[in-house]
């Protein structure tokens, strides 16, 4: 993979509902790129927490 001038550059890389692509990746691992978290993703995990919360408070985590 070319890394380029704009890759290194690029300060922040938001996560949202799609896949990171390679160059994303490597923005953050390389050279320290913020992650900025999309409104989707904070609803469906605060969906996600909700849900395992409940379970947890009704002790039936296990489903078997």
């Amino acid at each position: 993979m070319l890394i380029t001038e704009q890759m290194k550059e690029q300060n922040v890389v938001p996560v949202g509902g799609g896949a990171l692509t390679i160059e994303q990746v490597v923005q953050v691992a390389r050279f320290n790129a913020k992650v900025e978290l999309q409104e989707e993703s904070i609803r469906k995990m605060a969906k996600s927490r909700a849900y395992v919360e409940k379970r947890l408070a009704r002790k039936k985590w296990c489903t078997a």
